[in-house]
């Protein structure tokens, strides 16, 4: 059921049509009354009744409160937070590219490698500024990777933030027994609650990748048991290239790494899972312009140590490719 009407006015802004819908809020394009050709996005959740409503209105307030410092161009905008009346609402960044996951399902199930690489380096350095902010998304998926603009790779977004957590001074609004996150994109670990690291996110951004060059995921069932009783098994989750033959070894080696149940053996942080793919696809370098940044920021040691020990198809894939962007000199 839509909360407002065509042209009512909520706050500052004037409600144009509603966008989208979900459990806990429905989203409105809307535009400021004061710049009518300016459109603002308004996320909205109505305020209940009954036992959950403290948690449910606190955690909506914190994805505000942790949007807030976000300040990147792969990360949606935050305008304001306010309230009115019994309804909660968030101003955000209006991205009318479609989701990842509507692109997707109009490419017949997955994209190029190419075209995985260049989504994959812009999400990673969206991740890249969460992390140094401590932040930790815990629910990335293709449904919350919006574009700005429709056919502009470089313009998406990491958006749905009702589950970020800051380790450090977020409050616990998990309740006991339960985890946050979707089934098949969540690392092993959100499972019991323990608490959320940066290789979460890397996991979550693995299992992306695999969908967008395979069309599918690693998966033999997708249901809460049979993923969960592998994790307990901690049985490996099978390779890219069982499912994407002739597939870059080195893109392969960074998947495997990424998806790793043990979060000690994943890829270190964002930024250098962004340099990998920009090291395996030139056209995506070409296209991505702070491959400067992610440089800066890449786990260099780990690289040599993980490359030293790599299969020699690997090392050779990888090895040139990262000296040319002045990394392993």
């Amino acid at each position: 059921m839509s909360f407002f009407a065509r042209g009512e006015l909520v706050g500052s802004y004037r409600i144009d049509r509603e966008i989208g819908s979900g459990s806990s809020s429905n989203v409105y394009l809307s535009f400021l009354e004061a710049m009518p050709d300016q459109p603002v996005a308004l996320k909205v959740r109505r305020r209940g009744h009954g036992p959950h409503e403290e948690i449910l209105a606190r955690r909506f307030f914190e994805s505000s409160r942790l949007q807030y410092q976000f300040c990147h161009p792969n990360i949606a905008s935050f305008h304001e937070y306010f309230e009115v009346d019994h309804f909660q609402i968030i101003a955000i960044e209006y991205l009318k590219g479609g989701t990842l996951q509507q692109l997707l399902k109009e490419v017949g199930g997955k994209v190029s490698v190419d075209v995985a690489c260049l989504i994959g380096a812009h999400l990673a350095d969206g991740l890249a500024h969460m992390h140094d902010l401590q932040v930790i998304h815990r629910d990335l998926k293709p449904d919350n990777v919006i574009f700005a603009e429709t056919g502009d790779l470089s313009s998406v977004r990491i958006a749905d933030f009702d589950v970020s957590k800051n380790p450090y001074n977020s409050p616990n609004l998990t309740e006991k027994g339960g985890h946050v996150g979707t089934l098949c994109y969540i690392a092993p670990e959100q499972f019991n609650q323990e608490k959320p690291r940066p290789t979460a996110d890397i996991y979550s951004l693995g299992m992306i990748m695999f969908e967008l060059i395979t069309g599918q995921l690693p998966f033999e069932s997708i249901s809460a048991s049979s993923i969960f009783t592998r994790f307990l098994d901690q049985r490996p989750l099978p390779t890219l290239s069982e499912f994407a033959p002739n597939i870059h070894p080195g893109l392969e080696w960074l998947i495997d790494r990424a998806i790793d149940t043990s979060p000690e053996r994943r890829v270190p942080s964002a930024a250098t899972f962004s340099i990998i793919l920009l090291a395996i696809s030139s056209w995506s370098r070409d296209r991505f312009d702070r491959t400067q940044a992610m440089r800066k920021l890449t786990h260099e040691v780990w690289l040599k140590d993980q490359l030293a020990g790599a299969p020699p198809l690997v090392r050779d894939s990888l090895v040139g490719p990262l000296q040319s962007l002045d990394l392993l000199l």
